[in-house]
């Protein structure tokens, strides 16, 4: 049986992905898209993963359903 660790690590992302320059608060799917490709990934995703975006102004967690073929991003905010 496999690990949790493993499977997580090979079915996640489970990295941050740069972004230079400005997030928009709400990426779009066109958006998300072109960071990815532009970071070396390619499309469409072969799993379900979340990962960050992290820009000069905004964090994102991103959740990708390969199911539904859909992301969904939150908005994440600094602990001050």
């Amino acid at each position: 049986m496999a690990d949790l660790k493993d499977i997580l690590q090979v079915n996640d992302f489970n990295q941050v992905v740069l972004v230079f320059g400005n997030l928009p608060k709400k990426p779009s799917r066109i958006d998300i898209e072109a960071i990815l490709i532009d970071d070396g990934h390619t499309l469409p995703l072969a799993n379900s993963v979340s990962f960050y975006l992290i820009s000069n102004n905004r964090r994102h967690l991103v959740v990708y359903g390969k199911a539904l073929d859909e992301f969904a991003t939150t908005l994440l905010n600094l602990a001050t």
